[in-house]
This record gives structure tokens, sequence and C-alpha cells, in this order.
């Protein structure tokens, strides 16, 4: 997936941290201080709960 090379090894790391944390994608985004398109990326790694269901 294109996601592994727009995300560093930190932030994979940070966001499955926090995707365990019952975080949103949206929140993650929003607090990695990246653009909202990596929202929908957050989301193919595990995430749920981002208002698209």
């Amino acid at each position: 997936m294109k996601i592994y090379k727009r995300l560093s090894l930190k932030e994979r790391e940070e966001i499955s941290r926090l995707l365990a944390s019952k975080w949103k994608p949206a929140w993650i985004a929003k607090n990695l201080g990246r653009d909202r398109q990596i929202h929908t990326e957050i989301w193919l790694m595990g995430g749920r709960g981002n208002g698209f269901e």
C-alpha cells in the first residue's frame, strides 16, 4: 500500500498505538499535524469509527 511510503516508521508506530487506544482516524491525523488525506490511510491500517460506516 502506498501509505507506507507516505508515513514514517515512527508515525506508523504512533498510529498503531493510538488505534489500540480506540482513537478515531481523524483525531490521529489531526494529532500528527498531517493533512486529512492520511485519514483514510489510517483507517486502512485498522482504524474504525471514522464516520464512513
